[in-house]
């Protein structure tokens, strides 16, 4: 509902509790949960709230009124958006999930419209997710098939019920560029049911099908973003928003990944060779350093009798320190390889770097280690094929 402030007589917008629930203490709290972490967050481009109460009547929350609009209106008003104001929405709506993931809270219910942008271009973040199969316009309910209005902009682990880190909201991200880019949503279906077999099904059309002037680097910024395998995807916010910088720099978009949610099916076969290049050389400083700590292990059982294994420190000081320290120096030398072929599969965004380094260091380990080194440089710095 709208309102006037009393002091300033702004417009501002207040957001109610269900009124079937405002007895339920458990809603209640649920819902002045959401309000308060909205109102710790000041952010530029999250709709900040004002006030909060607690009254008898029923709880509420007193939110800034934007009167322009939200990005909803401006797609559904017809005819595709410029490439100046995609950048501009998607740099801010990424720059308001990164800061709300850094609080450790994710939105799950992002979509155009909870988007809401003034006249002067300014985005606002709004309606956090936290409690939408409550408070709401979309109702979620995987098991009953009742999901309206989001569906579209869910993420495949989600449209099954599953329970996803800040990357459902990375998904969610690149379904909004993909709609500002294609002018349509990813997936389209008769009723919410329709949508979420069309999800698990696969990917949705490219959007170069449905946009064939669309920017080829937002294009793939996007593909990413919405990548069915959480490997494959941006692991963080900051991510994204390193890529959409780096647009004006000049810098190339990301490469396709192999389970893009938008134009897998047109991958060049170079740009598979090439990850798959990525994966052996993760996969074998994993192995050799999971070997190297085996081997420590066993060094170390063997030098004291079984006495590590056991707690025996008495049967550990009689050995000596020559075991241990021989264990120790294998393990020092193993573990960053564990390390890296972890990071790589988890998909961090510093693992990369951290297998550039660890491949650098294989050329002084002559001569299984400088084979390795030079096959590591090699696919970890070659230039990735475009389409």
């Amino acid at each position: 509902m709208l309102a006037r402030e009393p002091i300033t007589d702004a417009q501002v917008a207040i957001k109610t509790i269900v009124p079937r629930l405002a007895k339920e203490k458990w809603a209640v709290q649920r819902f002045l949960t959401e309000a308060q972490h909205m109102y710790r967050m000041s952010h530029p481009n999250i709709l900040k709230v004002m006030e909060v109460s607690n009254r008898e009547e029923g709880p509420y929350y007193v939110m800034p009124y934007i009167q322009a609009g939200c990005l909803d209106d401006r797609l559904r008003a017809g005819g595709r958006m410029p490439t100046e104001e995609i950048l501009s929405v998607s740099r801010q709506m990424a720059s308001a999930l990164a800061h709300a993931h850094g609080k450790g809270i994710i939105h799950r219910d992002l979509k155009p419209a909870n988007v809401l942008i003034d006249d002067e271009g300014q985005a606002y973040l709004t309606d956090f997710g936290l409690l939408r199969t409550v408070f709401n316009d979309a109702d979620v309910n995987v098991q009953q098939g009742s999901i309206e209005g989001t569906a579209p902009y869910m993420s495949p682990l989600a449209a099954k019920g599953k329970a996803e880190d800040t990357r459902c909201d990375i998904y969610a991200f690149g379904a909004l560029l993909y709609e500002m880019l294609a002018g349509l949503p990813p997936y389209r279906g008769a009723d919410a049911n329709d949508i979420l077999a069309k999800i698990a099904a696969g990917p949705p059309t490219p959007i170069r099908t449905l946009n064939p002037n669309a920017p080829e680097a937002l294009v793939r910024i996007a593909e990413k973003a919405m990548a069915r395998e959480l490997r494959d995807r941006y692991a963080e916010m900051t991510d994204v928003i390193a890529e959409l910088d780096g647009l004006d720099r000049g810098a190339p978009p990301p490469p396709a990944s192999i389970s893009a949610a938008a134009g897998a099916v047109s991958l060049p076969r170079e740009a598979y060779v090439m990850d798959i290049h990525v994966q052996i050389v993760a996969a074998l400083h994993l192995a050799f350093g999971l070997i190297g700590c085996a081997i420590a292990l066993v060094v170390l059982v063997a030098v004291t009798g079984g006495g590590a294994l056991s707690g025996d420190l008495e049967a550990m000081r009689v050995t000596g320190k020559v075991g241990p320290a021989i264990a120790s120096v294998i393990i020092l030398f193993s573990l960053p390889g564990v390390i890296g072929g972890v990071a790589y599969f988890m998909g961090k965004s510093w693992a990369r770097i951290f297998l550039i380094i660890l491949s650098a260091l294989d050329l002084l380990n002559l001569p299984l280690g400088t084979a390795m080194g030079v096959y590591g440089l090699w696919a970890l710095l070659r230039k990735a094929p475009t389409a």
